[in-house]
């Protein structure tokens, strides 16, 4: 997505690349590799902005102990094969022209449709 409205997308997804290639990693950790997932975790805590942390915060909680996850969000930000950042990320480039930022046609009306708005 090269429109200007995405930048602070960009902005995250390049520290977290930086983070996965600093500790050469290149696919998900299992979940038996909880050390793994905690690290990655600490890191990109150490390296967001306090307004890029919200969703990290949302996902996922260190504890003195380990990391927790919250049951509405399940392991992370996912619900079995349903990945929640996933998700809201292909519905964003099937609302917006990611060159320009502007919305799509019809996305007004889908808008209006799932707030209910009628004219």
């Amino acid at each position: 997505a090269e429109a200007d409205r995405f930048i602070p997308y960009r902005n995250v997804i390049n520290k977290a690349k930086k983070i996965l290639l600093e500790l050469k990693i290149d696919k998900a950790p299992s979940d038996k590799n909880k050390k793994a997932k905690e690290n990655i975790i600490i890191l990109l805590r150490n390296i967001l902005e306090d307004n890029e942390v919200n969703w990290l915060d949302v996902v996922a909680t260190l504890t003195q102990k380990d990391i927790r996850y919250p049951p509405l969000l399940a392991t992370g930000g996912n619900d079995g094969n349903l990945e929640f950042t996933n998700n809201f990320m292909q519905r964003i480039v099937s609302l917006f022209d990611t060159l320009t930022g502007k919305p799509k046609k019809n996305t007004d009306i889908l808008l209006k449709s799932s707030l209910r708005i009628y004219q």
